[in-house]
């Protein structure tokens, strides 16, 4: 943001710049056009507005979300829980078929615990004492199938009840493989391994050995920490860790493929032979590398390690999380914060601290981890880590003032649900207030929030690795005994909030959903813009490419299926429809990897996807949330580099650079308090993709989507006692939009800030100086009712105090 003379200067010369095209446009035209009109009314549309949400994300240094304090998220190298729920197409008292081939996991299965989650053997844990494979009658074609045999008989099951299935390998810690929280190698015959030999005091139970007493060898593991294009790599860092051994450790800060002293800087530690804490710190003056990772190596000696931290200084505020996150949050001042997590974990594990926590799993896709990578090579398995747990996003969101919005794991019990609603909402002389209180929250995490939101699990219906086995929604009884068990808590709050997860593309998944779940307050979707761009669209340029991605959605709220439910739920009364993610989704089809990046990351993009959430909003869509705050580009179809699906950039402090979308949301949600007013809008342009987009000569499909027409100027009204506001916005992408306002409560003057750029692609990438800006200015309130210019392809929103 700018201001002063420049600012006036700069504003003055766009709205020039605007104006001039707009006249030349209209010059060329034949027939004369109504002005376009905004009247702004009293009829409440909606009561009670949230500003828009965003995801969060888990913190991945590859791909710009350096979120935490803490640069070692598995620094404890506790072992793995393993988690995955399952179904199959028949069962006995004591037998169970699963449709799904158990491959590498058969040595981690057999012996699990075994517990239906639906069905007349609900909640009775059960050992799995062997694993055959056999043909299942009735489901022949599948071939043989795993059958899992209990060691007691129960009530049968039904076609597709759902079975938890659980193991703890606690016994055998986790240090992890490449890509994973540490990267081990060894040469020569260096050795790296868990071993059950934790320190004195000690909550965990593993630790990791350095084995380097052959003569000539050498052993080490490194961690990634960042890469320096989101994240400060120079300053003062600060390492920790426990250790005992003989010979000396070599620790040390530089890229992947430094080692030992040829680090960027390193310390060389004399080891003790008993337990003892060792606190480093390293001063970097400059990092000329783009990757930096903490590296730890032993020659001619042995090392035993555990709780290794790593953490850069500077940061003062009381969350775990960095001041460049929280600025960027304050900043963009979201309603609600989410956190999307799949299955495979548990709440005691969410709950722990971090050098304490296991890292878990829940998908067959990949083979189950072994101790470590390269020394067993076939250990190709990989399993996940919390980077951050429940206290820390809670934290962060009363930090930030937005209410959380928590994705459970999506293989939650009954039981959990009841602990976890005791630990947000119940006294601190319960067990689990007693826990959150010793982690600094006496107080229920239920009055510092005016909403919180609980999701089992993230997109259940999802088929695809790495989901299927993290959650289940075949049966909605699973989740309804969930919610129940929250709403028959004696600590329920009418502030938490049960949230079922559906498919934005699928009315009958949903509406049974939400027919099935009566305890779910809100069935989520995720109403993407354009999964699919053709090189067909993308060759006729970003016009083209514009209009299709502004055509399709709203097409699919006005005559599609997404608009069927609404009108659905709305009709009775069901739960209320939220947004848990919605961005633009161009992964799929043929288009060249320019022209879907062009999309995505211009002013087009920021434009078109505010306008389409505020559109869901004057539906009733009250809660939704964009995805997500950090991540630079996403693997797409045909190995194209997609930049999704992050809007913040860059949130490094003097390097920031933010995204079209994420300078749209933060503009809308200056002003989206209080109730939003129905606005009456008459003269505007009207679209249609078949203005825009030639078919193909043998394209006779989407002949609807081709005539369906929507305006080009969109309005909409807020109010919040004497303040005011109101969002314009000009979808048309050639023309201008001259306005007549009426602005209510005789404004003396009037806040006025606009998004807007000469081309829908223009950017604020790395590759160049940022070319999308929020430009702002006070205005008279006489000369805004007089009617002020909407730039083609531009957000513009107006805030005012009533003045009567």
């Amino acid at each position: 943001m700018q201001s002063g003379v420049a600012m006036r200067i700069r504003s003055c010369l766009t709205v020039f710049f605007y104006g001039v095209l707009s006249l030349a446009l209209l010059s060329c035209s034949d027939e004369p056009e109504q002005a376009p009109r905004v009247k702004l009314t009293e009829t409440v549309l909606v009561e009670n507005v949230q500003r828009l949400g965003i995801n969060l994300g888990d913190d991945f240094w590859y791909s710009g979300a350096v979120l935490t304090k803490e640069r070692i998220p598995h620094g404890g190298f506790e072992g793995v829980l393993y988690r995955q729920i399952t179904w199959g197409p028949r069962g006995g008292a004591d037998w169970y078929a699963d449709w799904f081939q158990t491959g590498e996991w058969g040595g981690i299965l057999e012996g699990a615990t075994a517990t239906f989650l639906t069905g007349p053997a609900q909640g009775i844990p059960r050992r799995i004492m062997r694993i055959d494979r056999e043909l299942v009658p009735g489901a022949e074609k599948n071939g043989p199938l795993p059958v899992y045999r209990f060691d007691r008989p129960l009530a049968s099951p039904r076609l597709n009840d759902a079975l938890l299935l659980e193991s703890r390998q606690l016994d055998l810690g986790y240090v992890g493989q490449h890509g994973g929280s540490w990267w081990v190698f060894g040469e020569n015959g260096g050795q790296v391994q868990s071993v059950s030999d934790p320190r004195p005091g000690s909550k965990g139970q593993q630790s990791v050995l350095l084995d380097a007493r052959k003569k000539g060898c050498c052993a080490g593991i490194l961690a990634p920490l960042l890469d320096s294009r989101w994240a400060e790599a120079t300053g003062d860092w600060r390492v920790s860790f426990w250790a005992k051994g003989s010979g000396e450790l070599v620790v040390y800060l530089g890229n992947f493929a430094h080692r030992g002293r040829h680090g960027a800087s390193f310390q060389t530690v004399k080891l003790w032979p008993t337990w003892k804490k060792y606190t480093l710190e390293f001063s970097l003056k400059e990092f000329s590398w783009r990757l930096m990772g903490l590296g730890m190596s032993m020659h001619d000696g042995v090392l035993v390690l555990d709780e290794v931290s790593c953490k850069r200084l500077g940061d003062e505020n009381p969350t775990a999380f960095r001041d460049d996150v929280l600025r960027t949050l304050r900043r963009f001042q979201p309603g609600v914060l989410r956190y999307l997590q799949l299955g495979g974990s548990s709440l005691e594990n969410i709950l722990r601290p971090r050098e304490y926590r296991l890292a878990y799993s829940s998908s067959r896709s990949d083979a189950p981890s072994g101790q470590l990578w390269p020394v067993h090579p076939k250990s190709t398995g990989v399993a996940r880590f919390h980077s951050y747990g429940l206290h820390e996003f809670l934290t962060l969101c009363e930090s930030v003032g937005t209410s959380p919005w928590y994705c459970l794991p999506g293989t939650f019990t009954i039981q959990e649900m009841q602990g976890l609603i005791e630990y947000l909402a119940g006294p601190e002389t319960t067990r689990m207030g007693a826990l959150r209180a010793a982690r600094g929250h006496p107080e229920p995490w239920t009055s510092a929030f005016e909403h919180i939101y609980l999701e089992v699990g993230n997109e259940a219906w999802n088929d695809m690795h790495p989901y299927r086995h993290a959650g289940f929604n075949l049966r909605a009884e699973y989740w309804e005994s969930l919610f129940s068990a929250a709403a028959l808590s004696p600590y329920s709050n009418s502030k938490i909030h049960c949230v079922a997860g559906s498919q934005a593309v699928n009315a009958h998944l949903s509406l049974r959903l939400a027919q099935d779940i009566p305890h779910a307050s809100h069935l989520a979707i995720a109403p993407y813009i354009l999964h699919d761009l053709s090189q067909h669209i993308a060759s006729q340029g970003a016009e083209a490419v514009y209009m299709t991605a502004l055509a399709v959605p709203r097409f699919a709220l006005a005559e599609g299926e997404l608009g069927h439910v609404l009108d659905a739920l709305q009709e009775r009364r069901g739960p209320a429809l939220a947004v848990y993610e919605v961005n633009h989704h161009p992964t799929g089809g043929d288009a060249p990897e320019q022209a879907c990046n062009d999309l995505v990351t211009g002013v087009g993009a920021g434009v078109n996807l505010v306008d389409w959430m505020l559109s869901l909003m004057e539906r009733g869509v009250l809660v939704q949330n964009m995805f997500q705050l950090a991540q630079f580009e996403y693997p797409g179809s045909n190995q194209r580099r997609l930049r999704l699906w992050g809007c913040a950039l860059n949130m490094k402090e003097g390097a920031e650079r933010y995204r079209p979308t994420f300078l749209a949301a933060e503009m809308v949600n200056w002003v989206l308090q209080g109730k939003l007013l129905a606005c009456e809008v008459s003269g505007s342009p009207m679209l249609r993709l078949a203005d825009f987009v030639q078919p193909k000569p043998e394209e006779k499909e989407n002949r609807e989507l081709r005539r369906f027409s929507f305006p080009a100027l969109r309005a909409y009204a807020t109010k919040d006692g004497k303040n005011r506001g109101l969002v314009l916005v000009n979808l048309h992408p050639r023309e201008s939009l001259r306005p007549e306002l009426n602005l209510e409560g005789n404004p003396r003057f009037v806040r006025w800030a606009v998004l807007a750029a000469p081309k829908l692609e223009d950017s604020n990438e790395p590759e160049h100086r940022p070319e999308v800006h929020i430009e702002e200015e006070e205005l008279s309130g006489l000369d805004v009712r007089s009617g002020i210019t909407l730039p083609p392809h531009s957000l513009t929103v107006l805030s005012w105090e009533e003045d009567r």
